[in-house]
């Protein structure tokens, strides 16, 4: 095996193990923020995909999707550390953000992402690869716990795509 695949190698299962400890570090916290719940408390709870899409122009994400309906959301992310060439001609890079899902009636849901964002060497395209806790929300989300997949991926320099899957817990009124 030449130097420059055991490097590609290398870089590949360093970049696997980032996101698998990103995703456990995201469920563990989830799991420890389930625990802080009233013993007493009915929950509504199930599965919980929302679709976006955003021209770059505009301010927010149009999203639709289970729980929330028509909605808008707005992202805000972090670059971390570079973790270096992914193979293609393009390169990887840590990623959190916090991101905030606003539903027709104003009620919010405020998720916190970590993970991997990968560049290709084609301008404008980039995939981002994110677990997410779902920190709380205001209004019918009050009180909101969750967590999932958070996929990011433009399609050119002026449309993103993004997918939100994962399961939620809300308190019933």
């Amino acid at each position: 095996m030449s130097s420059r695949m055991l490097k590609r190698t290398i870089q590949a299962a360093l970049l696997l193990g980032l996101c698998v400890v990103a995703a456990f570090l995201v469920s563990a916290r989830g799991a420890s923020a389930e625990g802080r719940h009233d013993e007493d408390r009915r929950d509504r709870a199930g599965r919980f995909e929302v679709d976006c899409t955003r021209d770059l122009s505009a301010p927010a994400f149009t999203c639709d999707g289970d729980l929330v309906g028509k909605a808008a959301l707005t992202d805000v992310n972090h670059f971390g550390a570079f973790v270096g060439s992914d193979g293609s001609g393009g390169g990887c890079a840590l990623s959190s953000s916090t991101d905030t899902l606003t539903a027709r009636d104003g009620s919010t849901l405020t998720l916190s992402t970590h993970g991997l964002i990968c560049f290709e060497a084609t301008p404008g395209f980039a995939v981002r690869h994110n677990a997410y806790l779902i920190e709380g929300g205001t209004g019918r989300f009050a009180g909101a716990l969750g967590t999932g997949t958070f996929t990011m991926s433009s399609e050119n320099p002026a449309i993103q795509s993004l997918h939100i899957d994962g399961t939620v817990s809300v308190p019933e009124d």
